[in-house]
């Protein structure tokens, strides 16, 4: 994003509590812009690094020239089990090594089940499962499987005419924020003014950060 903007909600039910840090319960309003190319006809634009508590259904998306056809919060983020998921019935590489002579051999396989099962392979030899051969082993993949993100990302399809450089904006409220103030008042000798200082303190309990964002309160 060229420039971001994040306004942190306190949470109404915390009282005068501390926040939980771990697992703040309130919400943000962010706002980010960017400038992108937009190709002529169909197509999908992801915007990567969102939050992820998104609310998908609050996304609003301006300055397409087509407008937005559909919007999706991609779900499927890159993890072990997805990983595993993704390249069922494909081929991947089983690498061992031999604990005494430290020799990493390594030979082709194909994935048979799915990560909650427990991993089964198909190899030249058979069938087996991932580590019952008593090995330190582990599988390769030469790419990554389509439809996984790395980041949390929010997906829209548009349409145009022409190709064209377009300035959007992505707004949407995203669970896992707070804030808290603390005050401390200095009151003058006579009685009649005060001197007024305060320190927030920011709660964001998304793996993503928003660095040189504009924060409001």
């Amino acid at each position: 994003p060229d420039k971001m903007s994040v306004t942190v909600y306190r949470d109404p039910n915390r009282g005068d509590g501390t926040i939980n840090a771990r697992f703040p319960r309130s919400f943000a309003l962010i706002s980010e812009k960017r400038r992108i190319a937009v190709p002529a006809g169909d197509s999908v634009i992801r915007f990567e690094g969102v939050a992820d508590g998104m609310m998908a259904v609050s996304a609003v998306v301006t300055g397409l020239p087509g407008g937005v056809v559909q919007k999706n919060r991609d779900a499927r983020l890159l993890s072990p089990a997805a990983l595993v998921d993704g390249t069922l019935g494909n081929g991947v590489h089983l690498r061992r090594t031999n604990r005494q002579t430290g020799q990493v051999t390594e030979q082709d396989a194909i994935i048979r089940s799915t990560a909650a099962n427990g991993l089964v392979l198909e190899t030249a030899q058979g069938v087996e499962a991932l580590r019952c051969s008593g090995l330190p082993e582990t599988i390769v993949q030469d790419r990554l499987p389509s439809g996984l993100s790395v980041r949390p990302t929010m997906s829209v399809t548009t349409s145009s005419n022409r190709p064209v450089e377009a300035d959007v904006t992505l707004t949407y409220l995203a669970t896992g924020f707070d804030w808290g103030a603390s005050y401390v008042v200095r009151l003058a000798p006579d009685g009649r003014t005060l001197d007024l200082f305060a320190w927030l303190t920011v709660a964001n309990g998304n793996a993503t950060s928003f660095p040189q964002a504009d924060l409001l309160a």
